[in-house]
């Protein structure tokens, strides 16, 4: 007796994604780890179209284009805030695109990552604030942006003493372009008060001479800002400085001061403009708080005014 014929196996495909989509999966290849907060600001206006980016981002999750990772709550109360990042299903779609997007491994897999997630974020919050801050400025290009985990691929070496290399890893480094004549390069230091203060003097033993050859050979530049972000407080802030006035007179380079700029700021909440533009970024020995940029009015002939940007 013929055997009967098996059924077909039933094929499921997932939907075509929209551009708003799209949008998103290419801001999560830039950026491996992020909140709905902080997918609304980069994308949407925030805070009025949060719950439409909640939305989009449950959909994509559901779909399996995206990940959901969950952090430690807060508070023992209240929901727990969470990070989304891509599937490979994700990462499939932006690579049939022609996008190079780098593998990242699963969030899930790394439950002891969770501090390396959390600073992560706030070195996104960071980054984002900068390509706000860079579409919504005349005169402001953001031309170069690289994240750690780009830096990590060809880092600069620097000698720790007899027989000991390290390499020097900035939390992101960019460069901007003032009025298409200008580059202005930053590294960004975000520091969530994880550090003592022995690793942090390293930190800054390593990053000044870094500065004075490999940076070069690496970037073709000599420019040089180093922006250092205290998450934690006013506190912590002053503890930096203090200790990078203390490693800065132990290596006798006082006059390397003026490479470091350090502030105070909750990154979750506060604007592109106030981050960057107010007064309260404090160079070394000085004490004076100061702009990262300076700004200046000017008149113009088309919209009254416009902002010219001065780098420090």
């Amino acid at each position: 007796m013929p055997r009967a014929a098996r059924p077909a196996p039933v094929r499921f495909s997932r939907p075509a994604l929209t551009p708003a989509d799209v949008s998103i999966l290419r801001a999560l290849a830039r950026y491996p780890y992020l909140s709905s907060r902080q997918v609304c600001r980069l994308l949407y206006r925030y805070p009025a179209s949060l719950s439409w980016a909640q939305a989009k981002l449950k959909h994509l999750t559901d779909l399996g284009f995206l990940e959901r990772v969950f952090l430690p709550r807060p508070t023992q109360f209240g929901s727990a805030p969470s990070l989304y990042a891509l599937a490979r299903p994700g990462r499939a779609c932006l690579e049939a695109s022609g996008l190079d997007v780098p593998h990242r491994s699963r969030p899930h897999d790394h439950p002891a990552s969770y501090l390396f997630l959390h600073h992560t974020s706030a070195v996104h919050d960071c980054l984002i604030a900068l390509e706000l801050l860079a579409r919504t400025t005349e005169g402001i290009e953001l031309r170069d942006c690289r994240p750690e985990r780009m830096l990590q691929q060809d880092p600069g070496y620097v000698d720790d003493g007899p027989g000991r290399r390290v390499a020097v890893i900035p939390d992101a480094w960019v460069r901007l372009v003032l009025h298409e004549t200008e580059e202005v390069p930053i590294a960004f230091e975000v520091d969530r008060g994880s550090e003592e203060q022995k690793r942090w003097r390293a930190k800054v033993r390593h990053l000044v001479a870094w500065s004075q050859g490999p940076y070069a050979e690496q970037f073709a530049t000599t420019a040089l800002t180093v922006a250092v972000i205290a998450t934690p407080g006013p506190k912590r802030l002053h503890d930096l400085l203090h200790w990078t006035e203390r490693e800065l007179t132990t290596l006798g380079a006082t006059h390397q001061a003026d490479l470091f700029r350090l502030t105070y700021a909750p990154l979750d909440a506060v604007s592109p403009e106030q981050l960057f533009f107010a007064p309260r970024w404090i160079r070394p020995f000085t004490h004076e708080a100061s702009a990262l940029f300076d700004v200046a009015m000017k008149s113009d002939e088309t919209s009254g005014q416009s902002v010219t940007l001065f780098a420090r």
